[in-house]
């Protein structure tokens, strides 16, 4: 029979610190599993997530630059001035860069359909696909509108077209959105992780283990931290459209992999504050081609019929007085042809300035055309008006211009009939005083009731 084991007191030191240590090791085999698979996540979001977002940005930025540049043919065209080479070669270029960037993104998303399988990524996927498939169309109806002859009915349907790719744009940064709370669930899902590992090892390790515990988890709670705090700016940014000031981003000082991605993510921070920028910038570029006029910065006649138009329906509802200054340059074409178009050009801005400047800030200057101004002056009745145009009349006539020296300006004034007026005869009424003081020798103003 065998001789039983005999349970000594250094047997069971032995065997407790032998079960100790077992532990241990097991949770220490364990942690170097969940930090590769952690590390490999992370990589995943360096190498798919950060450049899907610049890709993203990028296809924004090229298709807005490509509707600027656009929009800018069509105005030369209804001007009457043909497109030059150059810029339907641009054109050209911003769609073929536009499809590179939607062939990398299409790559990269379908890497993170590949290695994730998340329906964040699909839907993505899928965004980019449609929105690819309606840039080809794009591309093929703009073909046809940058023709000399190009119909309104094709110039209508790539306006509709582009109208459409913006909606499906606002899916793609949805898209984003969910691909970014997804990054934050991810790290947060990471902390909980780490936590679990190094409180364990603490309580296990006794106070050793515990004063490195609390080391690494003071460590990763701040890293991570910092790095969730950076996603929600991040994710603000997107949801408000503002930039990321460069002192709000918190940096990990760490050497390890949070430092990596930190790194990653500042640089996505900066892409997308510089992103952001470009938007607004390109924004407030098309706002002022569609509503003012490039040489004298005044409001130009699309901005009129609109502004125009409303502002009678309010004086007709309200009963509030609305007046009307139209004027043009005397004898403009003689100093075009005595001085050159150059002098011209430069006479019709300070003339610009003048009125903007004899303006109050509830009155509007609008260039409609050529020589020919209108202020539209709501709340003021028509002898207000008259005074109004006087002392621009006098401003213009005493202002001694540096090549042409004496500029003078005819000008009509007229109020709006409350109850029975619309934009037609209230400009009418306006050109036929302007007419009358031109017919009675120029250089004074004449109204119109």
């Amino acid at each position: 029979m065998p001789k039983p084991i005999r349970w000594t007191i250094t047997k069971k030191v032995g065997g407790t610190v032998f079960v100790l240590l077992s532990i241990i090791l097991a949770l220490l085999i364990h942690s170097i599993f969940a930090l590769k698979e952690i590390d490999a996540e992370l990589r995943e979001v360096a190498k798919i997530d950060v450049p899907l977002t610049q890709f993203a940005n990028e296809i924004e930025i090229a298709q807005l630059e490509q509707r600027i540049l656009m929009d800018e043919v069509l105005r030369k065209r209804l001007s009457g001035v043909d497109s030059s080479a150059s810029d339907i070669k641009e054109i050209e270029q911003w769609g073929v860069y536009l499809y590179q960037q939607f062939s990398k993104a299409l790559v990269t998303a379908e890497l993170g359909v590949q290695v994730t399988g998340s329906q964040e990524f699909k839907n993505l996927l899928t965004t980019l696909a449609i929105l690819q498939e309606q840039h080809r169309e794009i591309d093929k109806v703009l073909a046809e509108v940058l023709k000399p002859n190009a119909s309104n009915e094709t110039i209508e349907q790539i306006i509709l077209m582009d109208e459409d790719f913006d909606r499906i744009a606002i899916d793609l940064i949805h898209a984003i959105e969910g691909l970014t709370q997804r990054n934050a669930q991810l790290v947060l899902d990471h902390e909980e992780q780490f936590a679990l590992i190094t409180y364990s090892l603490g309580g296990i390790g006794g106070v050793v283990g515990i004063a490195l515990a609390l080391l690494i988890i003071v460590s990763i709670k701040s890293s991570i931290g910092k790095i969730s705090r950076n996603i929600e700016r991040v994710s603000q940014a997107i949801e408000s459209n503002e930039d990321i000031p460069v002192s709000e981003v918190e940096h990990v000082k760490s050497s390890d992999e949070f430092r990596d991605l930190s790194n990653n993510l500042t640089d996505m921070i900066s892409r997308v504050s510089s992103d952001i920028d470009k938007r607004e910038a390109v924004s407030a570029q098309l706002n002022d081609l569609a509503t003012k006029d490039h040489l004298t910065k005044c409001f130009n006649r699309f901005k009129w019929e609109e502004v125009a138009s409303i502002e009678i329906e309010r004086s007709s509802r309200t009963g509030a007085s609305l007046s009307l200054i139209y004027f043009d340059i005397d004898h403009f074409k003689r100093i075009n042809d005595t001085f050159g178009h150059d002098i011209g050009d430069v006479t019709l801005v300070k003339v610009a300035e003048i009125a903007k400047l004899n303006s109050r800030h509830i009155d509007s200057v609008y260039r409609l055309g050529g020589e020919e101004f209108a202020i539209l002056l709501p709340s003021t009745d028509i002898e207000e008006a008259y005074a109004i145009a006087e002392r621009l009349r006098k401003e213009i006539d005493s202002f001694e211009f540096d090549e042409v020296e004496h500029v003078t300006v005819s000008l009509g004034v007229t109020e709006s009939i409350k109850t029975n007026d619309d934009l037609a005869s209230f400009v009418k009424r306006a050109d036929q005083a302007l007419y009358c003081a031109k017919e009675n020798g120029r250089n004074q103003v004449k109204k119109q009731h």
